[in-house]
């Protein structure tokens, strides 16, 4: 009797550990289900652990509350094709970087954004790249405190 009731309780133990173990290694594959949509940035999201998860497509109204302020998104894609984010400020963007994640979630490698209206090294970034099913991270840092707007885009390559 104590040796059945020992097993049970190793068991669902076990079986705990099993569950907690595979919701820990799903969180960075979470893909939201929605339709894109004009959402608010959520704070904290200024760690790559923190990022604010996003649907290729979204539009993201956010801001930055200090000048060494960064933001993070995470987006998960389950097809190949064109993804594109571009800001919409008042302020400098200093860095608009997709990361490229391997599977156990590290940052693998980047693709910075480009200046989209250059007036002495400043203003908005764009970034634009294939991209194959995958989660990636959005990094958006800038010059000053302020707020911007992140629009995003993906087009599906047959």
């Amino acid at each position: 009797m104590k040796r059945r009731f020992f097993l049970t309780v190793l068991l669902i133990f076990a079986l705990v550990l099993v569950l907690a173990g595979c919701a820990k290694k799903g969180e960075s594959q979470t893909v939201l289900t929605r339709d894109p949509g004009i959402i608010e940035e959520i704070e904290p999201n200024d760690t790559e652990e923190t990022a604010q998860l996003i649907v290729a497509g979204d539009t993201v109204n956010g801001s930055f509350s200090t000048e060494d302020d960064i933001d993070f998104y995470r987006f998960v894609l389950t097809e190949t094709g064109i993804f594109t984010a571009w800001t919409e400020s008042d302020i400098d963007i200093y860095t608009l970087d997709i990361i490229f994640l391997d599977d156990d979630g590290a940052w693998d490698d980047y693709i910075s954004g480009e200046y989209i209206n250059i007036e002495d090294y400043e203003g908005d970034k764009k970034v634009e790249a294939i991209l194959y099913p995958g989660t990636y991270l959005l990094e958006l840092e800038g010059y000053d405190e302020g707020n911007y707007v992140l629009k995003t885009e993906f087009e599906k390559l047959d």
